[in-house]
């Protein structure tokens, strides 16, 4: 498959993940524009969008939007929402009064609830899972930690199935320097990658290093396998797991990457959170089905208070919310 055949694409978030694609579609002749925010909106338009990684840095240049409605969007193009999942809901009704039902949309963020809300407003949803090593802390600048294959982005149908534009992004995609292949049931893949996102916030709370929240983790991780057992659902381990052991990690310089995606938001001075779409999915799953879920509570009130009170990132610690939770 050629360049010329590959969709168009605006990217919605130029983020870790969104900017690492933008950057992996312009660097392999593909069209795409992003839509961004802020600083970083300003500085890939004087710069442009600079990629480092192991093996080196590319900076490329693309039309750089501050609305959805400023992007020339139809219904063969294809946009990616790579925003949060907790901030998607306003994109998509920009998206939706600016270009109709019909415009494809690729759901690339953590969590599940994503792809639910783009259904309500749009014919042709896809679900992607995601496992990309990215940061993003400065304007203009995204930071991979891998070379080629730089991540994982599979990609089905939503709510199940594949079709021809799930094959189509899945080759997209992986002429972007990615592993992409296209599934049957995406959304088992990501319900496993949320058992994992779980953790996300302990970072938040109780600082980067493993050892500061692991045993935390251990409890809020078995309180979430516990309540999606419970409610008949089968996150596809195995293949997650496998899938994401074959992406080409590495340091950039003598630099490890520094935290997570939820760590990142909150270190950048972020007052909101994705942390109630991972560890709040998992308590409003366990409502449904009469389950308490009083790891996942304390952390989601926990990084909510600890954002809004401005209290310093890893201020918390795991001994004291291990005690509350008895």
């Amino acid at each position: 498959m050629t360049a010329a055949t590959h969709p168009r694409t605006v990217v919605v978030g130029a983020g870790a993940i969104g900017g690492a694609l933008a950057v992996g579609l312009a660097e392999s002749g593909q069209a795409v524009e992003v839509v961004a925010r802020g600083a970083h909106l300003d500085a890939i338009r004087h710069d442009g969008l600079t990629r480092e990684a192991p093996d080196g840095p590319v900076t490329v240049r693309v039309r750089a939007h501050a609305h959805v409605s400023e992007a020339d969007i139809d219904e063969d193009t294809v946009v990616v929402l790579a925003t949060k999942a907790h901030q998607v809901e306003p994109v998509l009704d920009d998206l939706l009064a600016h270009a109709g039902p019909g415009v494809p949309v690729a759901c690339m963020h953590n969590g599940i609830e994503g792809e639910r809300l783009a259904l309500r407003r749009f014919r042709r949803v896809q679900g992607v899972l995601i496992n990309t090593p990215g940061v993003h802390l400065e304007p203009g600048i995204i930071r991979v930690y891998a070379t080629e294959p730089r991540g994982i982005l599979d990609v089905g149908r939503y709510p199940s199935g594949r079709d021809d534009l799930s094959v189509r992004l899945a080759a997209s995609w992986t002429a972007a320097g990615f592993l992409s292949e296209a599934t049957d049931d995406i959304m088992a893949r990501k319900w496993a990658k949320l058992l994992g996102n779980v953790g996300n916030a302990l970072q938040v709370l109780c600082g980067t290093d493993r050892a500061s929240f692991d045993d935390l983790y251990g409890v809020v991780r078995a309180e979430a396998e516990a309540v999606v057992a419970a409610a008949g659902i089968s996150p596809d381990l195995e293949v997650q797991q496998r899938r994401a052991g074959l992406v080409a990690r590495a340091d950039i310089g003598i630099e490890r990457r520094p935290g997570g995606s939820t760590w990142q938001s909150a270190v950048r001075g972020h007052a909101d959170s994705e942390v109630t779409m991972l560890n709040g999915e998992i308590a409003l799953i366990g409502r449904l089905h009469g389950i308490p879920t009083p790891a996942n509570d304390l952390v989601q009130a926990e990084t909510l208070k600890l954002l809004r009170d401005g209290d310093p990132v890893g201020s918390r610690d795991q001994t004291d919310l291990l005690r509350r939770l008895g």
